[in-house]
């Protein structure tokens, strides 16, 4: 972002929400440097050079902190990892940690347990063969459907074959 040109927006009148729509930044941005450079009274005389309104910017202006989330569950991590080691399900877990003075809600348990236990992305590999040199099959059972002739609910399976080529 060019500091000097949003000053100088800003410095020509123009209002917050032209200089965001005109820079394409947000204009708690643009307020947050209006008030920075009305404070270093940057507008009562002409702009110093960029490297300078970098140097003051830097000592005078620091980046805002992002914000700091801290779970409700922190303080029973030991528990979670124990029972979640001994494969408790999510819902036994959130009762387990209620019966131990928890008060927050099943939503960050789930949070906290899947930052704590990532899932493993899935994973496919691509075969390149030949036309008609390989294919990949697959053949199980897909559940019940009534037999049209008896009616009867029979197993029903399924076979698939694709060819590595198409």
């Amino acid at each position: 972002m060019d500091i000097r040109k949003l000053l100088l927006l800003i410095g020509d009148g123009h209002s917050d929400r032209a200089v965001s729509r005109q820079l394409g930044i947000h204009r708690d941005t643009v307020l947050r440097y209006r008030q920075w450079a009305t404070h270093n009274q940057l507008f009562t005389q002409p702009l110093p050079e960029l490297g300078e309104l970098q140097a003051l910017r830097e000592k005078t202006l620091p980046d805002p902190l992002p914000p700091q989330n801290h779970s409700s569950v922190e303080p029973f991590r030991e528990t979670v990892v124990r029972v979640r080691n001994e494969n408790v399900k999510m819902r036994a877990v959130f009762e387990r940690l209620k019966e131990r003075g928890y008060g927050g809600s099943y939503a960050s348990v789930y949070r906290f347990v899947t930052a704590l236990e990532p899932k493993e992305p899935d994973v496919c590999v691509r075969v390149e063969t030949t036309p008609g040199e390989e294919a990949q099959v697959d053949f199980g059972e897909v559940g019940r459907l009534p037999d049209p002739q008896s009616g009867e609910m029979r197993k029903v399976y399924v076979f698939v074959m694709t060819l590595c080529w198409s």
